[in-house]
C-alpha cells in the first residue's frame, strides 16, 4: 500500500508544478503531431482523418501517462516505436 501512497504523491507533485504539465502537453502535441504526419506519408493505404487523428490523439496520451509514472521507460518505447516504424521502411525483416 506505501508502494501505492508514493506513487500517486508523486504523481500529483508532479502535477502542481505549471512547467511540467506544460512539457508533457507540449511533447504529447509534438508526439501526435509527428505520428499523424507519419500515418499520412508512411503506409501504401491512407487512412481518413478521423482514424489519424484517434491513432495520435492516443498515442499522445499513452506516452504522456508513460512520462508521468515510468520516465525512463517512456523514453525507450519511443525509441523502440521510432525503430520499429525505420525498419519497416527500409524493409527490414524482424523475427
Amino acid at each position: 500500500m506505501d508502494v501505492l501512497n508514493n506513487v500517486t504523491q508523486d504523481y500529483f507533485s508532479k502535477l502542481s508544478d505549471w512547467k511540467v504539465v506544460l512539457k508533457l502537453l507540449i511533447k504529447a502535441f509534438v508526439s501526435g503531431l509527428a505520428i499523424a504526419f507519419a500515418t499520412l506519408v508512411i503506409p501504401s493505404r491512407s487512412l481518413r482523418w478521423p482514424e489519424v487523428m484517434a491513432l495520435a490523439l492516443t498515442s499522445g496520451a499513452v506516452f504522456t501517462v508513460l512520462d508521468l509514472f515510468f520516465g525512463q521507460t517512456a523514453e525507450y518505447a519511443r525509441v523502440g516505436s521510432m525503430l520499429a516504424v525505420g525498419s519497416n521502411l527500409v524493409g527490414l525483416k524482424t523475427m
